[in-house]
């Protein structure tokens, strides 16, 4: 027997993100454990006291640079190289940024998916079984289900200029929050958008953002998690919910 939000998470949605996300980083049986500590909110300062989210993440992307031995933060740093085009190389706060982008935005999201996905599949039997008897169905059945609960519900935008929205003036510089989940369910969009159809399609969802601000890591989340549900349900072909 697992626990959902704590076994689950470490054996399955946590060290395959971590390894899949961050596996370019280096020494990850140290740094992972951390991450894998900060998504939870559970991280210790030495004097064991937990530590405010924020301070953990950064602590723990400070950790991948002090390392200092990945060939990713090499590759970040040539690439910025070649964007500047005049020799400057991305300085220490710089790599710790990047680091703690992968760390919330690789690692977090896609736990979160896979642990809502499955959450969402004991809770309509009916489609896991379905699941179960078409494994084909996967890839339609991870975009499904991350439009059905979205693992990141609201991010906020900054208005460039005076727009209306709905008859609503909205004055430039505001501050809006946009809530992925609710679009996800608009009736205007999705048919019947408040059922659960794994082989939906066309299915618009808007987890990924949109625009410039579309997920430039989707194609390695969508490939982690169409791997992970896949090799779940083919590995633990009667894992249920016992309570």
């Amino acid at each position: 027997e697992a626990h959902l939000a704590d076994d689950f998470v470490d054996l399955v949605a946590g060290k395959l993100t971590a390894f899949a996300g961050l596996g370019t980083l280096g020494h990850l049986d140290l740094q992972v454990r951390r991450a894998g500590e900060v998504s939870r909110g559970g991280a210790e300062a030495p004097g064991g006291d937990l530590l405010d989210p924020a301070v953990a993440i950064l602590a723990v992307g400070a950790g991948f640079v002090a390392l200092g031995q990945f060939a990713a933060l090499a590759g970040i740093a040539h690439a910025a190289e070649m964007v500047h085009g005049d020799g400057e190389r991305l300085t220490e706060d710089e790599l710790v940024g990047t680091c703690v982008l992968l760390l919330n935005a690789g690692h977090e999201a896609t736990v979160n998916s896979t642990v809502l996905g499955w959450w969402t599949l004991f809770r309509h039997p009916g489609a896991l079984r379905e699941l179960r008897a078409d494994p084909a169905l996967v890839p339609s059945a991870v975009e499904e289900l991350m439009r059905w609960d979205t693992p990141q519900q609201l991010f906020e935008r900054w208005v460039l200029e005076d727009v209306e929205v709905h008859d609503v003036p909205v004055p430039r510089g505001a501050e809006l929050g946009l809530v992925f989940g609710s679009a996800n369910r608009d009736p205007a969009v999705f048919d019947a958008p408040d059922e659960l159809r794994l082989a939906r399609d066309p299915n618009p969802h808007v987890t990924f953002g949109a625009g410039i601000h579309f997920c430039l890591g989707a194609p390695l989340a969508r490939l982690e998690l169409q791997t992970s549900f896949a090799t779940v349900l083919r590995r633990l072909p009667d894992l249920e919910l016992v309570q």
